[in-house]
């Protein structure tokens, strides 16, 4: 391994201490910061995010507090509520009752229902002009064609994008 050139130089020199400290400095430039030193977000204590964003009193914010905060203009809760109200591993849908744990859930009382078709399944709900919920393909098709979407064309089940 070749030394330092700076590092040889002093080493020639009659200083035998001036060689260590150049090293030494060399090394202490390259340790890692210390926790007192890193950004931390100041809602949910974070040192890792994609980028640092400041709320409204100019403290710091990782992504998911900063883009939580600007889009409900309240600080992002610590703990997100869950979609699934039943055993943690459990990924059934919340309308029917999973088969590996047993764990049932009563469906909503009331659960959106798109007035124009009438599924209550749907990636995104929209409103029309009326503020009537409307699954995504029946808002779309009212933006982009002016009339409503032909019930004829509603689908038991949501596509995937063919690319």
């Amino acid at each position: 391994m070749a030394a330092h050139p700076d590092a040889q130089q002093l080493a020639e020199s009659s200083d035998p201490t001036a060689a260590s400290s150049v090293v030494q400095a060399k090394a202490y430039a390259r340790a890692p910061r210390a926790d007192a030193d890193r950004p931390q977000c100041s809602n949910c204590d974070s040192y890792r995010t994609p980028l640092w964003r400041r709320d409204p009193e100019n403290r710091l914010l990782c992504n998911a507090c900063g883009l939580y905060q600007k889009l409900h203009k309240k600080p992002r809760p610590k703990t997100l509520k869950s979609a699934f109200q039943h055993h943690p591993d459990c990924m059934a849908p919340t309308t029917h009752a999973c088969q590996t744990h047993g764990c049932q859930i009563e469906p909503d009382e009331n659960p959106q229902t798109c007035v124009n078709c009438g599924t209550t399944t749907t990636p995104l709900w929209r409103k029309d002009e009326n503020g009537q919920p409307n699954c995504n393909a029946c808002g779309l098709w009212k933006s982009l064609h002016k009339t409503p979407r032909p019930v004829r064309m509603r689908m038991d089940h949501i596509r995937k994008r063919q690319r």
